[in-house]
């Protein structure tokens, strides 16, 4: 595949800010030997063993989450489109926010996902004044930042904000319009997380997520840098159709958004020349999911 980088002008702060990233993410490497313990019992029992899961946590938010706020406030990835030409990074993740929720109903009630430092969830209530969301994150820190961003923008009454491991969800079955997550499910056991968002959509209830997923046959050792280095638990697009069908998710959507994430991709991962050759040679691809929770039949 050829990817283009002249899509995008990046300031002088936005290198500055991928250098300095380079830079944490070298010292960050003496955190490794934790790491490596807490993600070989991935998925699913990490999460159940509290020193792991902090230590994970600890190497989640001090260095990757950190410094991808530091470029934009934002922890995902953007989208190019036809007009991208001299946008910033910030806008092209703006721009992949707007394309991933579209056009939301009116007096809807959304569950956001791993919602980092609320960049999404303010995007969403802006753009739509009858808009509730509840939005959780494992990560307290990301939390406590949200609520910041949040009460700046006089939101709080439409946002609830909660320190939350998506995995043990105890929401009210039936409770949301929508529920989305950007780049989250990737780093969760997947197959809990869905059926426990399942419960708490509505009848015709919509989840959207974006994730890297696997294309092509992988090796041992490029499966074990994405466990072990990347901290993700991929799954194949022909996993995703399975596993919510047999939950129950009906009219199942995936579309392929690797081209139009690749060229920033650098930018967000400049530690990770492994990973972006995957993409290059198209063992793995990002996707947006989107499926419906059809449960008129299940009462």
């Amino acid at each position: 595949m050829n990817f283009s980088f002249n899509y995008v002008k990046l300031n002088l702060f936005t290198i500055i800010s991928t250098l300095l990233c380079s830079l944490s993410l070298f010292a960050g490497e003496k955190l490794g030997g934790k790491i490596s313990e807490a993600q070989a019992l991935r998925p699913g029992s990490a999460w159940k063993k509290d020193d792991l899961l902090l230590s994970y946590a600890k190497y989640f938010d001090e260095i990757r989450n950190k410094n991808r706020e530091r470029l934009t406030g934002h922890l995902h990835l953007g989208l190019f489109d036809d007009n991208c030409e001299g946008k910033s990074l910030k806008e092209l993740q703006e721009n992949m926010i707007h394309f991933v929720l579209g056009n939301l109903r009116e007096n809807a009630h959304a569950l956001d996902i791993g919602c980092g430092v609320g960049g999404t969830a303010l995007i969403a209530l802006q753009k739509n004044p009858s808009l509730k969301i509840d939005a959780i994150d494992f990560l307290e820190i990301n939390v406590q930042k949200a609520r910041k961003l949040i009460h700046s923008n006089n939101l709080e009454g439409r946002c609830k904000l909660i320190n939350l491991d998506a995995h043990y969800m105890s929401f009210s079955e039936n409770t949301y319009d929508y529920a989305w997550a950007f780049e989250a499910l990737m780093y969760m056991d997947q197959p809990i997380v869905l059926q426990k968002v399942f419960g708490v959509l509505k009848d015709q209830g919509v989840f959207k997520f974006c994730d890297f997923c696997i294309k092509e046959p992988l090796s041992e050792e490029d499966e074990v840098f994405i466990r072990e280095e990347e901290f993700m638990s991929l799954l194949k697009e022909s996993d995703y159709r399975i596993l919510m069908g047999k939950i129950g998710f009906k009219d199942i959507e995936i579309v392929d958004l690797t081209n139009r994430i690749y060229p920033n991709f650098i930018v967000f991962y400049p530690e990770s020349k492994a990973m972006c050759k995957l993409i290059e040679q198209g063992k793995i691809r990002y996707i947006l999911v989107k499926a419906t929770a059809v449960k008129s039949s299940l009462f």
